[in-house]
């Protein structure tokens, strides 16, 4: 890697984001870690965000326009990146002041770590603020388990090793509002090395026209898809009394004889709770 080449490359996708992107950039230009280029993907806005983004003349700052298509606008960040690590950002969203400096310092010192997310904060100009995903600390312990409950990572706090989904030719894919779940999920199956650092490092904003207000129900049906997925990939590892309880209960859900999605739940804790390795 030459040595023009940052350390960081911050990849952040924007649509229509005028009302909030000034505060999400400004997060970026005040880290304390310098060594960074930020990535700005106009996502086809036809508001003023390309406006406010043009106000910034910082030689880190790089403005790249793509017809609107989200997916291929991520994976075009991830293509453009010329950094060791590639840190993921919202238009929404603040960063910590420290938040470049204590991922790239922890993976540095633990380079066993692929991928690295943090806790953070979900605030609305209405509520103040909610903490959230704090129920996870440092290595995950069989990803794909604990993916069977729920994305366990939040998109936006995440920073991983360019080399790795190079060498592994990992992109994001079509999955409807859920694009980085089936991301963790396929790296996990690559065997990728997940951290979560116990502080809040993001600060998540909530309003109505975030994706997952508006388009709630297909982010849903979008993870169940990807949670079925996940249970394919297991159900040769597990053991087949574990494996026929999952049988019966897709036929009872089929029936309409359990709740829809519980036999997700209940895989994830049996597995958790007899520590069965995957």
């Amino acid at each position: 890697m030459s040595k023009t080449n940052p350390l960081v490359s911050i990849v952040l996708v924007f649509y229509n984001a005028e009302q909030y992107i000034k505060e999400a950039v400004d997060s970026i230009m005040n880290q304390s870690f310098k060594d960074f280029e930020l990535l700005l993907i106009d996502d086809g806005s036809t508001d003023k965000s390309v406006s406010v983004v043009n106000e910034y003349k910082d030689k880190r700052i790089h403005l790249i326009h793509n017809n609107h298509d989200y997916i291929m606008s991520l994976n075009l960040g991830l293509k453009k990146a010329r950094g060791k690590y590639i840190a993921r950002m919202d238009a929404d969203d603040i960063m910590h002041p420290d938040r470049l400096l204590i991922q790239y310092s922890l993976m540095e010192d633990k380079p066993e770590i692929d991928f690295c997310s943090s806790w953070s904060t979900l605030f609305t100009e209405k509520r103040g603020h909610t903490f959230l995903c704090k129920n996870l600390s440092g290595i995950v312990v069989d990803p794909l388990v604990s993916m069977l409950q729920t994305n366990i990572f939040i998109h936006s706090s995440m920073m991983f090793k360019k080399e790795f989904i190079k060498r592994n030719r990992l992109t994001y894919l079509c999955y409807s509002h859920t694009e980085d779940y089936k991301m963790w999920v396929e790296a996990a199956k690559l065997g990728a090395v997940f951290f979560v650092e116990p502080q809040i490092l993001l600060y998540h904003r909530g309003h109505k026209q975030q994706i997952s207000n508006k388009y709630s129900e297909i982010q849903e049906s979008t993870s169940i898809r990807i949670k079925e997925e996940i249970m394919e990939y297991l159900l040769p590892l597990i053991p087949e009394e574990i494996k026929d309880l999952y049988v019966s209960l897709c036929s009872m859900e089929a029936k309409g004889l359990v709740k829809s999605g519980y036999r997700f739940v209940l895989m994830h804790d049996i597995l958790k709770y007899n520590k069965i390795k995957i």
